[in-house]
Parts: C-alpha cells; sequence; structure tokens
C-alpha cells in the first residue's frame, strides 16, 4: 500500500470514527453527513458536515471536539 492510500485510509477511518461517536452524543444530529475533512495547523482532525459546521476532533485520551 502507498503512503497516499495509507493516509487515505487513515482520514476514511477517522471521519468514520469521529462521525459516528459526536452523532451519537445528541438526540437529533442537525448537522448531516460529512462533506470535508482536513488537519489544522496544530495537527487535530476537522470534519465539515452538511450544514456548514465544523469541529475540531482529538484523540489524546477520550475524543472530544469543539
Amino acid at each position: 500500500m502507498t503512503e497516499f492510500e495509507q493516509t487515505r485510509e487513515k482520514v476514511k477511518s477517522l471521519t468514520a470514527k469521529c462521525y459516528k461517536i459526536h452523532k451519537a452524543a445528541w438526540e437529533n444530529w442537525p448537522y448531516g453527513e460529512p462533506v470535508k475533512t482536513w488537519f489544522d495547523d496544530d495537527g487535530n482532525f476537522c470534519i465539515e458536515y452538511e450544514s456548514g459546521e465544523w469541529y475540531h476532533y482529538n484523540e489524546k485520551g477520550e475524543l472530544w471536539w469543539w
């Protein structure tokens, strides 16, 4: 597997994990599906949702977002 393929799989897996855990914390998830992902300058993983809202995610210990 190439470095590109490994990175793509990591991002795909991280997106699914963050989305699943964050969505489960809400009774009625208002943001829709993920539409864009990136790493910010501090290395935090970010997801933008269909609504236009986006969050930083951090996996140090238990997953948290802001």
